[in-house]
């Protein structure tokens, strides 16, 4: 048995079935590496006019027991890899030869630049690598298909071969000559079909730079998957679901997602449509979706823009849309406890604990029952505290009743009494938000700006008050440098715009409303003014005047003055949220 003659003859004898391919190759009189040659045509004639180019090939024959198989590996040797490069590649076959009855089956692969510098890369100087093939496959255009595009590929892989170097889209654009990502393919066939095309061969992904040169940076084997996003309303009854969906071919189907719980899956095969729904998500998520899904198989379609899309269920029963109803009633009161609560983030329902949801049976007895609950509590009269469910925390109050059961409110809705004393001993009335500190403004999500500052504004402003408030200010800002939180940083503004209102002699009060309009960028012609007048002032204390010089982008004066302070001055004065404006300044500028 000549198993060499055995692969050739396969190999011609398919290739040879072809209108647009002719081969040249010699079963015994061999060149040192190449068993030949295929040179391809645009059509049948095979002149020179519609010539493509010519593809060296390398057959190898393989006894095996069984040639019915999806992949085979073989090993090349590395001195044979180093000369298809200086080629400029090459397609090679291997043919499985069933020992015991003749039977044949042809695998190939392209081995061009891109393929063969990173096996020789990954073969770290061995003497083989192994290679993976594939089926070479039977029906005529596709075989075409391949040389076609590895005349393509090859064209664009010359700088590649040239450098020996294969190159990241990374590499490409910190280059600074980054255009463009090209992708493509050349067929031999009537009836072109893309998608058809993608799903059963490679495609390689090229980097097009400024001057118009390509290099491959990634080669996909196969695709499995087109996913295209749309931009349309997708309505039922004229209310608005989703803004946009994804539309995925596959091999044998096509899916239409809405959202990330909604699918209608069209199978190309069988020639059957289902329209599916998961429940995942936040919560305003699962309630749309079960919405849309729900009302969808009630009307029995629903628009995609102008398109109407009629939904045809044979088994309605199976969609045990009851069960949807119910599991849609208790989001809904999910949602409308929450938003009593005066919460208005949404809820991550994918991170719930079986601890949160006992939680929120519990938020639903009290915020939209408005019954009593019961809990261990230290304080018998007023308590407020934190209720924590998945990635939300909320500010509740918790009144005791005679029954020893609670009543919750929304902290931000309730009146509380909130009394200090003074250095004298005596007991002044503050805002209730007084207890509020920097993790409460950065971590509760009840929080009500307005009811914050509408409480703060309503007690006399006497000394010790004064200082509360700025001590929340001191909260509110360092909060904010953290969070970028825009509606603390206006109530910052609000709070310390009244406050300078209110003691407008007041030189701290005066710093802190002007290191808020600073996150503002909204500092004045005046504002500077002031601030330079104040910093020259010799009766002003180091620690505004440090103040000023930040709020200056004076950074040299602020080291010099900063100097001056001894270590408990310097450790006490970090701790000031104007710090923060230095440091971001010192940073950036590195």
């Amino acid at each position: 048995m000549d198993i060499e003659v055995m692969a050739t003859s396969a190999v011609k004898t398919s290739i040879s079935m072809t209108a647009a391919l002719t081969t040249y190759i010699a079963e015994k009189d061999k060149e040192p590496i190449w068993d030949g040659n295929v040179h391809v045509y645009s059509n049948s004639k095979k002149d020179l006019e519609h010539h493509k180019g010519r593809v060296p090939v390398q057959i190898k024959g393989k006894l095996v027991d069984k040639v019915n198989q999806d992949k085979i590996t073989y090993s090349i040797r590395t001195k044979d890899l180093q000369s298809y490069l200086a080629e400029g590649g090459t397609i090679y076959f291997v043919v499985l030869i069933d020992r015991n009855i003749g039977d044949t089956k042809i695998f190939y692969v392209n081995l061009l630049p891109f393929e063969i510098i990173r096996l020789l890369e990954e073969s770290k100087k061995q003497d083989t690598k192994n290679v993976i093939l594939k089926p070479f496959p039977k029906i005529n255009t596709d075989k075409v298909d391949i040389f076609f595009n590895f005349i393509r590929d090859r064209k664009y892989q010359q700088p590649t071969a040239s450098t020996e170097k294969i190159f990241s889209l990374e590499d490409i654009v910190k280059q600074g000559s980054f255009k463009e990502i090209n992708f493509g393919y050349t067929s031999s066939k009537i009836s072109n079909d893309p998608f058809d095309y993608l799903f059963n061969n490679g495609i390689y992904i090229y980097a097009v730079t400024t001057l118009g040169t390509m290099y491959p940076v990634e080669h996909i084997s196969q695709v499995e998957v087109a996913s295209t996003e749309f931009s349309a309303n997708v309505t039922i009854k004229g209310k608005i679901f989703y803004d946009s969906y994804r539309w995925e071919h596959w091999k044998t189907k096509e899916e239409f997602h809405f959202g990330k719980n909604v699918v209608m899956q069209i199978n190309n095969e069988l020639q059957e449509t289902k329209f599916n729904v998961t429940i995942s998500g936040t919560l305003t998520e699962r309630i749309n979706a079960l919405e849309f899904y729900i009302d969808a198989i009630e009307a029995q379609n629903f628009f995609i823009g102008d398109i109407k899309v009629p939904l045809i269920i044979e088994n309605p029963e199976e969609l045990k849309l009851t069960d949807k109803i119910e599991h849609l009633g208790l989001l809904k009161k999910v949602k409308l406890a929450f938003e009593n609560a005066g919460v208005k983030k949404d809820l991550n329902c994918d991170i719930l604990t079986e601890q949160d949801e006992n939680k929120i049976r519990f938020i639903i007895r009290a915020f939209v029952e408005y019954k009593e609950v019961t809990f261990n509590a230290e304080k018998d009269v007023f308590s407020s505290g934190y209720l924590t469910i998945a990635n939300i925390r909320i500010l509740i109050t918790a009144q005791k009743q005679k029954s020893g059961a609670y009543i919750l409110s929304n902290f931000f809705k309730s009146k509380l009494l909130i009394q200090k004393k003074d250095e004298n001993g005596q007991f002044y009335n503050v805002s209730q938000c007084c207890i509020l500190k920097k993790s409460d403004y950065q971590k509760v999500d009840n929080i009500d700006y307005e009811f914050v500052y509408n409480d703060i504004i309503q007690y006399p402003l006497k000394d010790e008050y004064e200082n509360d408030i700025i001590y929340m200010l001191f909260d509110m800002l360092s909060a904010y440098d953290e969070s970028n939180n825009s509606d603390l940083l206006e109530l910052a503004v609000k709070i310390s715009k009244w406050l300078v209102d209110k003691i407008p002699d007041n030189l701290i009060c005066k710093m802190n409303y002007l290191q808020v309009k600073y996150r503002k960028s909204t500092l004045s012609v005046n504002d500077y003014a002031w601030l330079k007048e104040h910093i020259k002032n010799v009766e002003t204390p180091k620690d505004q005047k440090l103040g000023c010089a930040i709020l200056l982008d004076k950074f040299e004066l602020c080291d010099f003055l900063f100097e001056d302070f001894t270590e408990d001055e310097k450790e006490y004065f970090s701790q000031y949220p104007i710090m923060n404006l230095w440091n971001y300044k010192i940073n950036k500028m590195e």
